[in-house]
């Protein structure tokens, strides 16, 4: 992926990493863009959310770099997240009721 943590001169182009989007143009420098995704990434480190520094970096992407608007966004996904309904593994008529609507993506943790 050219657009990786480490390689981040394609961050702000407007080109697309992955099949997920194509982000806006930004004039935040290699640096800024590398900086943000650091302090970012250690801030939800340090609240205990495990959050890949891809994740952080995707969505800085899309609000162009603002640390501010990634946060808010990040912190509505972990919200989302969390109210996300969980099937009992114990119910194998439900779970599979679920698995069945293809709605569902049935995890292993």
């Amino acid at each position: 992926n050219a657009c990786s943590v480490r390689s981040l001169k394609c961050a702000c182009a407007g080109a697309s990493p992955s099949s997920r989007a194509t982000f806006p143009s930004c004039s935040v420098g290699v640096q800024g863009r590398a900086k943000a995704v650091q302090i970012l990434s250690a801030e939800f480190a340090s609240r205990g959310n495990l959050i890949s520094s891809s994740d952080v970096e995707w969505y800085l992407r899309d609000r162009r770099y603002d640390i501010s608007k990634a946060r808010k966004k990040l912190l509505r996904r972990l919200e989302w997240v969390g109210e996300m309904k969980r099937v009992s593994t114990d119910d194998d008529a439900e779970l599979e009721r679920e698995i069945g609507t293809k709605k569902a993506i049935v995890c292993e943790k």
